[in-house]
């Protein structure tokens, strides 16, 4: 960038000419160069070398590696040659043996992916079904479900929830770049970008105290924003960690040193946690919520997606309820001698029946457990 007069460039011009590659500030932080053409044309030369192998400011920038009597220069005029700071190698057989290398970091990430979204799913199944069934006053952990019955139970409901959260994550990505396109517009890119990193940090903390407010001191103006406080909590771990991200990516522009990596690793892995934690805590919500309407529903429309049931039995049953009928079989020579009609099937364990009356109503009727022996037939039909 030229400069005209005697006028001296400003911090927003040095971090302007570090995002136009104008200087060699990926190699060596936000250094202007005064003196004379020749040092001039070196470092116009040095910035052009940057372009070439795509470097800008806006760039992650390598640690500083400075160049001394003993470190050869490399073909690209920056320190460090093909044989300086060599690092050993690790020793590979076979160019097998690299590709399995190569592979192992894709298959743990996607194993933990896979352990994460296993995981979600097992715990809104839980939620869902405890929520569903204590609805009618029975517990989910009477009914015996296991793992597989739990995600079962979650992957219908949780398509809304997923779709949503992919179409969150693409539109964070799409925007992400945001503040460097005002950084670069507003002619002052090293404040511009200062300005976004302490909104970022300033909003990201002020969501997890609201959250932390919320949960510990509840109170009647936070009471609305209970149902909101998951969405907080990630809405917070998400622009701290965009503020961090900041931090590392352009620590020229802001005219910082990068952050090491052992801090970078500990704040992600701790944002990380506490995105996941509101996340887990929204999809109980959801599931709780969603395993409520589902068995008002039911009740409101008389459970006509349920099977209908017929109860032969040898004894009587204390089978009551509205809706429901009994009747006594007098034909000579049979089994059976009462029948009970006019059910429905809430649930089915391994050796148990839940019924319901046909008008069950909840807080008036109860849930018939009608347990598998020899002593009882059940008919199960398709609901008319």
């Amino acid at each position: 960038m030229r400069y005209r007069g005697d006028r001296r460039p400003s911090h927003d011009d040095y971090a302007a000419d570090d995002l136009l590659g104008h200087t060699d500030a990926d190699n060596r932080g936000l250094a202007y160069v005064y003196g004379s053409d020749s040092e001039h044309r070196h470092t116009r030369q040095s910035a052009d070398v940057d372009h070439l192998h795509g470097r800008t400011a806006f760039d992650p920038q390598p640690d500083t590696v400075c160049a001394g009597p003993d470190v050869p220069a490399g073909a690209d005029g920056h320190a460090g040659g093909a044989n300086s700071l060599a690092r050993p190698a690790i020793p590979v057989t076979t160019a097998n043996d690299a590709r399995a290398f190569a592979l192992l970091p894709l298959l743990g990430a996607i194993a933990s992916q896979v352990a994460f979204v296993t995981g979600v799913l097992y715990y809104f199944g839980w939620a869902y079904s405890r929520a569903f069934y204590g609805h009618f006053g029975v517990s989910a952990g009477m009914l015996g479900f296991t793992t597989q019955d739990y995600v079962l139970f979650s992957v219908g409901a949780m398509f809304l929830p997923l779709l949503s959260t992919l179409f969150w994550i693409l539109a964070l990505l799409a925007v992400r770049k945001l503040p460097v396109w005002h950084a670069l517009k507003s002619g002052r890119p090293r404040t511009t970008l200062r300005w976004w990193v302490g909104l970022s940090a300033a909003a990201g903390t002020l969501l997890i105290a609201v959250v932390a407010v919320i949960t510990s001191t509840p109170t009647s103006l936070a009471a609305p924003l209970e149902d909101e406080a998951p969405f907080l909590l990630i809405a917070g771990a998400a622009t701290l960690g965009y503020a961090s991200w900041l931090l590392w990516r352009y620590p020229a522009v802001l005219g910082i040193r990068r952050p090491k990596r052992t801090v970078m690793q500990v704040r992600t892995i701790a944002l990380v946690a506490v995105a996941m934690i509101g996340y887990t805590w929204a999809v109980a919500d959801f599931a709780v919520r969603k395993g409520q309407d589902e068995a008002v529903h039911q009740e409101t429309v008389h459970f006509v997606d349920r099977p209908s049931i017929v109860v032969f039995s040898v004894d009587r049953l204390g089978i009551e309820g509205t809706g429901a009928q009994a009747g006594e079989i007098s034909a000579p020579n049979e089994k059976y001698r009462y029948v009970y009609s006019g059910l429905w099937l809430l649930a089915r364990t391994s050796d148990r029946y839940y019924l319901l009356p046909q008008q069950w109503q909840s807080k008036r009727d109860r849930v018939f457990v009608i347990k598998d022996s020899e002593s009882v037939r059940i008919d199960i039909a398709r609901n008319p």
